[in-house]
């Protein structure tokens, strides 16, 4: 049976590649009638995810696909910051749509992503723009073209409601050899729901979305028997704080505020790492760097994210969480692999660890930054070298900020 379910796949595979040759030359629609199925992903292939986001709805979604892949992130960033005024931004979205159509006028971005060739998958979030892909999403892929012919592109679009056909012919046009999933359209009124709807959208083309990263995770009980694990974000706040928990349990008084969240004093501070954020119900947030707070509604503010609580829906959440002060006791769990993800898993190598004098770190760095367990920069290079001599013994974080505007966050002791 094996065999000839084998030989009928591949007679079917046959059979569309030669349908797709004889009408790729008449095909004058936005989409053809069936997107091309990339190849079945291994566990070796490489994904990134870029956005651009003007309302932060599409870097929320963004994060999400960042939290259920664990993979890479890249913001598309204008080289002329962009007007906060809707109206006005109607206006420019409009010209620079006229200016791509007319002559091929691609608005300027800071992003020149010379590592984009490495990844097998790019999932693209971007809003829709006149029903068209926003222009700086399209700059980008312009840009890049060359080095995504062959590699499979997923389109997610965000939007009042109007459909995005435009938006994917778009992308066909500017990367004609790339090979493009079934795109996905998230309704701005179902911003919240995004997780389920990733989660349904990736098992149809058949990516795991179990988390086998590796990642951080931290047991959450709150008072009255209910106990969470969350999966934490890869940043240096979250290295902090499990720092913290490898000493013990952390326990927290948390209130109500806003009808949306519960919010307590962490009893000291964490490095930050803000960005403009909308929350989901789960979503653990760093504020002011001395707070933690756990979203049981959305929010849109600027603001650490450290992770999100696990298999919980908003209403079992808000019933455990319940009305009123709480006292949630955060730790570590038996599977948490503690620390931030070394250095030694990319290219990059840090050494000496633990360290006397200096930290060198190989590779095409941008920036090194290195940061007490506060959250306070002590010490700032662009070198690939950066001394630590003159600093007191203890735990240090090391931001390296590489040339493709990657972050990694490396631990680091100080003898």
């Amino acid at each position: 049976m094996r065999k000839y379910h084998y030989l009928l796949t591949v007679c079917m595979a046959l059979f569309i590649s030669f349908q797709l040759m004889g009408c790729s030359k008449n095909n004058t629609g936005n989409e053809p009638e069936k997107p091309e199925q990339p190849e079945q992903p291994s566990e070796n292939l490489k994904t990134l995810v870029v956005y651009y986001s003007w309302s932060g709805n599409s870097r929320s979604i963004a994060n999400e696909l960042r939290s259920i892949l664990n993979c890479d992130v890249v913001e598309i960033l204008p080289a002329t910051p962009y007007t906060t005024d809707y109206n006005t931004m109607l206006n420019v979205a409009q010209s620079e749509i006229s200016a791509i159509d007319a002559n091929g006028s691609y608005p300027a971005i800071t992003n020149n992503l010379d590592s984009i060739g490495d990844y097998d998958t790019i999932f693209i979030c971007y809003p829709l723009w006149w029903s068209r892909m926003s222009t700086l999403t399209q700059s980008f892929l312009h840009k890049h073209s060359e080095k995504l012919n062959g590699k499979t592109i997923a389109l997610i679009c965000t939007s009042g409601s109007s459909g995005i056909s435009g938006t994917v012919a778009d992308a066909r046009r500017i990367c004609p050899n790339s090979v493009f999933t079934e795109a996905l359209h998230i309704r701005s009124a179902n911003i919240s729901n995004a997780q389920s709807l990733l989660t349904q959208w990736l098992e149809t083309m058949n990516i795991s979305t179990e988390n086998t990263n590796n990642n951080k995770t931290m047991n959450i009980k709150i008072s009255g028997g209910r106990e969470f694990t969350a999966t934490m974000v890869e940043n240096s706040s979250t290295a902090a704080l499990m720092d913290i928990l490898e000493s013990g349990p952390l326990t927290i008084q948390m209130h109500d505020y806003g009808n949306m969240e519960k919010v307590g004093g962490l009893g000291r501070n964490l490095p930050t790492n803000d960005e403009q954020i909308t929350t989901q119900s789960g979503d653990l947030i760093l504020y002011q760097g001395n707070a933690l707070v756990i979203y049981y509604a959305p929010n849109t503010w600027t603001f650490t994210r450290l992770g999100k609580i696990n298999d919980v829906t908003p209403s079992e959440l808000r019933a455990a969480l319940g009305e009123g002060d709480v006292t949630v006791t955060l730790s570590l769990t038996s599977e948490s692999n503690t620390g931030v993800q070394a250095a030694e898993n990319t290219s990059i190598k840090v050494y000496p660890n633990p360290a006397n004098d200096y930290v060198q770190v190989s590779g095409e760095v941008e920036q090194l930054t290195l940061l007490n367990t506060n959250g306070a920069t002590v010490a700032e290079t662009k070198e690939n070298t950066i001394s630590v001599k003159s600093l007191p013994a203890g735990i240090y974080f090391l931001i390296i900020k590489l040339k493709t505007m990657k972050e990694i966050v490396h631990k680091i002791i100080k003898n």
